[in-house]
């Protein structure tokens, strides 16, 4: 049986993975900040067979590497990671660049780029006995440069965006043997993802889910450093 770990699991594009990966037969080792508030993900877990979930704060190395031990007493490899936990700017998503707040941009940075360096890092002997190997880091429309517009200002959480897409390159010229890649999720109505439109996000989030689902399976070594949609076309950096 494959084995996925996915950070930030306890709700939106997390459980949503969750639910997607157990539906395909996985062995889904899922964390989050703290289990035992995530009732959702505890009955998902439990419900499946699933491990229960391990406490993972990626913005704590301490408590990156105390996860990594532990994961290690469940599991004796990792196929896939998909690092999705991530947090947006007190004000997102109106965060205009004259004015940033210094603490808040460090807090977003600290767990949307560190937060999945660091743990790709604790969890790399696990994933090197894996059969797939691949990273995955949840970027954003918005961490293309190319793509930024005035009509969305979202300074803090789109810088975290675009240097997550970099450190993902960095990260696959290191880990030669690995497929590691960004990719965009579909948009869908999660805390990070409100951007004041009242419109029903499409595609569903179930689509979403399979969609993701399915670009990652169908990943190739040639892509690894690339920038991605979820239907697995070529974003612009």
């Amino acid at each position: 049986m494959k084995t996925v770990l996915i950070t930030g699991s306890s709700r939106g594009i997390g459980l949503g993975l969750v639910k997607e990966y157990v539906k395909n037969g996985y062995k889904v080792v899922a964390t989050c900040r703290d289990p035992e508030t995530a009732s959702d993900l505890k009955s998902t877990l439990a419900e499946t067979n699933q491990p229960s979930a391990i406490a993972l704060d990626v913005a704590s190395d301490d408590s990156i590497f105390k996860a990594a031990e532990e994961v290690s007493k469940i599991v004796d490899s990792i196929d896939i990671l998909i690092n999705n936990a991530g947090v947006a700017a007190k004000n997102h998503p109106n965060d205009p660049a004259i004015g940033v707040d210094r603490e808040d941009a460090l807090r977003v940075y600290s767990t949307n780029v560190i937060g999945p360096l660091k743990v790709t890092e604790a969890f790399l002997p696990l994933l090197r006995k894996g059969n797939e190997k691949k990273v995955i880091n949840i970027s954003d429309t918005s961490g293309s440069i190319s793509g930024a517009s005035p009509s969305l200002i979202s300074t803090t959480y789109a810088a975290s965006k675009a240097a997550l897409n970099m450190a993902t390159r960095y990260q696959a010229f290191e880990l030669e043997n690995f497929i590691v890649v960004s990719i965009v999720p579909c948009w869908v109505n999660t805390e990070s993802g409100q951007s004041g439109s009242s419109e029903t996000p499409q595609p569903s989030f179930d689509d979403f889910a399979m969609k993701l689902f399915d670009t990652i399976s169908k990943l190739k070594q040639s892509e690894s450093s690339w920038f991605l949609n979820c239907n697995g076309s070529r974003c612009c950096f």
